[in-house]
């Protein structure tokens, strides 16, 4: 439900400006580029385009703090797992295990 939620975030922030974002620009290349396509093709005053970019920024903040409380929370219940893990599996077993989590991980990269 949390990612449900998480997601839903992501895509109130993004969707807005990407409807505005020009197409075939390098991802990042200005972040202030979909506000000056909205304030073009919307017809928006300086004003209105200095309040949507405060609203825009304000709400980036917000997203941001949320992700980093989320993966502040996941690290912990990772930890949990893993302290709880060292009392039942043996040395071994622990080392065999971190070693079959690292090569998922790498997986996942590429």
């Amino acid at each position: 439900m949390k990612h449900k939620m998480i997601a839903l975030v992501v895509l109130a922030v993004c969707l807005p400006l990407s409807v505005f974002a020009q197409q075939g620009q390098p991802k990042g290349s200005d972040d202030n580029q979909g506000i000056n396509r909205m304030a073009k093709d919307l017809g928006l005053s300086d004003d209105q385009k200095t309040r949507v970019q405060t609203i825009f920024s304000e709400e980036k903040q917000t997203v941001e703090a949320i992700f980093k409380e989320q993966g502040d929370k996941l690290k912990t219940v990772q930890q949990q797992t893993h302290d709880s893990l060292q009392q039942v599996l043996t040395p071994e077993q622990l080392s065999k295990f971190e070693k079959k989590i690292q090569q998922q991980g790498k997986r996942k990269k590429h």
